[in-house]
């Protein structure tokens, strides 16, 4: 006659503090998803032309937008009411769209921050329009060697009259034998060059620059 056997099943309880230390471990990891959802959000609303980055308003209305590291074609940066900050995170880098120049065009101060622009084109990389105000600051401007192949207008930064622009901390990359770094149309201490560095071989016209390594 066949002998039925039953197991038993012992269940090991968790003491108070193996429980404390899994209850932090878990939140732990909730917390981790929480960030990782956060940056792929941030990610995924960063779109291609400046009039779709997310802005967010600081308490003293001025428009923040966090841009992470990638590279992105631009039209124009442009604001009429509201002073924009454009902040990068390891260097985004900014190309003109249709082979253009960024313009940058605003009744209210812009910031530039932290980022990286682009071009392998003569015409300017970034064309500032007249009765704007702009900070560069920590920003590279970079062209391909001797991609500057006319003597008038080609510059890396062109900045209208009556226009003021301040540059800090800013590198201009590349050799060129053509053309001017920034090119300034209105009066000298409109536009300022404060440190940086400058490897293109060319000058400034028309600013007023204070410790710019060459």
């Amino acid at each position: 006659m066949a002998t039925s056997k039953t197991r038993r099943t012992t269940q090991q309880r968790m003491t108070p503090t193996e429980k404390r230390t899994k209850a932090v471990e878990l939140d732990n990891e909730l917390q981790t998803d929480q960030k990782i959802n956060l940056v792929l959000s941030l990610s995924d609303n960063i779109a291609a032309d400046a009039s779709s980055f997310v802005a967010e308003p600081s308490p003293n209305g001025v428009y923040k937008t966090l841009l992470l590291a990638g590279e992105y074609q631009v039209q124009n940066f442009s604001s009429s009411t509201e002073m924009q900050v454009y902040q990068g995170s390891n260097y985004p880098v900014f190309t003109p769209k249709n082979n253009s120049s960024i313009i940058v065009e605003s009744s209210s101060p812009i910031i530039f921050e932290n980022l990286e622009f682009y071009s392998e084109q003569t015409q300017p990389i970034v064309s500032v329009q007249s009765n704007t105000k702009v900070l560069f600051k920590n920003c590279i401007f970079r062209k391909a060697t001797n991609s500057q192949t006319l003597a008038a207008g080609s510059c890396y930064v062109a900045v209208g009259s009556t226009s003021k622009a301040s540059f800090v901390g800013c590198w201009f990359l590349n050799n060129q034998t053509n053309g001017s770094a920034i090119n300034n149309a209105g009066v000298p201490a409109d536009v300022s060059v404060n440190g940086g560095y400058n490897s293109t071989g060319l000058p400034h016209l028309n600013t007023t620059s204070f410790g710019e390594l060459t």
